[in-house]
């Protein structure tokens, strides 16, 4: 079990940080559980009586395929895909533009390929 207070009333919940903000009184509850020999449950407890009604809980399986070995997810303050990714971003920006100037009509190219937490382009 891993609990987590003293948080800062500055950040969120949610994809990425972005969602409904939380208090400085919030407290988080971790727990993993091997519930398999390739599976682990992770749930987190939410606390925080001044913004939400009650308490709450999000569960997840982290699941490992076959011949897999089963890491941990981190988000690292020093993520160095993000420069790269919002590069690849700007440069698609510009080849669009560029194509525009030929009379070249397309799509945006998907960069991040679905990745539900990369940067998106402004809309």
């Amino acid at each position: 079990m891993i609990e987590t207070t003293n948080l800062t009333d500055k950040t969120s919940i949610g994809l990425n940080g972005n969602g409904l903000r939380h208090s400085a009184e919030m407290v988080m509850v971790e727990r993993f559980t091997r519930v398999g020999p390739d599976e682990l449950r992770y749930e987190i407890r939410i606390t925080d009586p001044k913004t939400y009604v009650a308490p709450f809980t999000i569960s997840l399986p982290l699941v490992s395929p076959p011949g897999y070995k089963l890491l941990p997810y981190e988000c690292l303050e020093g993520d160095y895909a993000l420069p790269d990714a919002l590069s690849a971003e700007r440069a698609e920006d510009r080849a669009i533009a560029e194509d525009a100037k030929k009379g070249i009509i397309r799509a945006r190219k998907s960069i991040t390929q679905d990745n539900v937490n990369a940067p998106r382009p402004a809309e």
